[in-house]
């Protein structure tokens, strides 16, 4: 699920986090995590005041429920804090049938998907009985609407991302790594980025890597978790560059790796993350 957040980001997609959960508990993990913001999960919540004390503005936590976020909640929740319909929806129990009824149930490219807990031996299984997330109706209501069914004990070769080896698939299925290529820059925040030499490059063993900023060189450690990369310990030359733009784009690049949370790899195109947005784009 991580891979498609990251390729449903990358492709221009907005992602949200639809739970029963409580709002505050999610959106604390939600973007480290899954790389979705907290602006963009919807939960349970309780009521909130706004008071001044000590010529403080604060908001009081009150003892009384704002809102349930599960099963017939989803979709009320989806149009009061989104206030679109989504075209695609996945989820995992009961809970979720009324927001994927609500999701595809009108005309177009619609998706749901079901995403069903089969593996007892490298995490849960659970489903019609199950006391806890069960899946019955949703189950059911998939056969007759159509929609997709993704047995996890058959389907996923990874579970966990501490689990996998650094890769990523991409649109074709074929399997993917950030090391063993060299990427050169071509887009910053979106803007094309003509003749630049700067460039990145991956050492997998050594979890470091190197490259150019089209001036000075520079290099440091990155971490990888499922569809998660972060960059630090970043040590660079100083050397002036007597091109003012090449020196714009270099600080830029920088900035940009300093803020990166995720990356998507479609082909020969490698796309740095910020939250859901690409901010890097980079090309083999």
């Amino acid at each position: 699920m991580l891979e498609l957040l990251a390729y449903l980001r990358a492709n221009d997609f907005k992602t949200f986090i639809v739970s029963g959960g409580g709002v505050e508990f999610m959106r604390a993990f939600a973007e480290e995590t899954y790389g979705i913001p907290p602006e963009q999960v919807i939960g349970s919540q309780g009521k909130l005041k706004f008071e001044m004390r000590n010529d403080e503005p604060v908001l009081v936590k009150l003892p009384e429920v704002q809102f349930v976020d599960d099963r017939e909640g989803k979709p009320a929740g989806i149009e009061t804090f989104i206030g679109r319909r989504p075209i695609a929806a996945f989820g995992n129990s009961d809970g979720d049938l009324q927001m994927l009824q609500w999701t595809t149930g009108r005309s177009g490219a619609r998706l749901g998907l079901v995403v069903h807990h089969t593996d007892a031996e490298r995490e849960w299984a659970y489903d019609r009985t199950s006391s806890i997330g069960k899946l019955d109706k949703a189950l059911d209501e998939a056969t007759v609407r159509k929609w997709i069914v993704v047995d996890m004990k058959r389907d996923w070769k990874v579970i966990y991302p501490a689990d996998r080896v650094e890769q990523v698939v991409d649109a074709s299925g074929q399997s993917l790594s950030l090391a063993g290529t060299k990427w050169e820059l071509r887009e910053l925040h979106g803007v094309s980025i003509e003749r630049s030499k700067a460039f990145l490059k991956f050492d997998e063993k050594a979890k470091r890597f190197a490259g150019s900023g089209g001036c000075n060189r520079f290099a440091g450690e990155y971490e990888v978790d499922g569809a998660h990369v972060k960059f630090s310990q970043v040590i660079s030359t100083k050397m002036a560059c007597l091109d003012n733009g090449v020196q714009k784009v270099e600080n830029d690049f920088l900035k940009a790796l300093s803020e990166v949370t995720g990356f998507h790899i479609q082909r020969n195109v490698l796309r740095l993350l910020k939250g859901d947005k690409p901010t890097v784009t980079l090309q083999r």
